[in-house]
């Protein structure tokens, strides 16, 4: 490993660094949860809420920092909603005479 330069520490250098990092955590972590929550419910879902967590993260001022605990949030609340759904389809409807 070559020493580090002060040229090496230059702010739009170490800016792609971060923001090429962030991007490789982003999606792996993305594809983590898709691969572990993937035959829960239906892959669309699953992705627009991890979508909406991404956003939301984006918003903050560390967003790496915020999207798994926003992406598990936004999964918790996908999964009330698709058992709830489940739920509801199987019920059987019954109108008075």
């Amino acid at each position: 490993m070559s020493p580090v330069t002060f040229t090496d520490l230059a702010p739009d250098r170490f800016d792609r660094q971060a923001t090429e990092a962030a991007r490789t955590f982003r999606e792996q972590f993305l594809l983590q949860v898709l691969k572990q929550h993937g035959t829960d419910f239906p892959e669309d879902l699953l992705v627009a809420a991890l979508r909406e967590a991404e956003a939301l993260a984006g918003l903050t001022p560390f967003p790496e920092l915020f999207l798994p605990s926003l992406a598990e949030e936004k999964v918790g609340r996908l999964q009330d909603w698709w058992t709830r759904q489940q739920r509801i389809r199987s019920q059987e409807v019954s109108f008075p005479a």
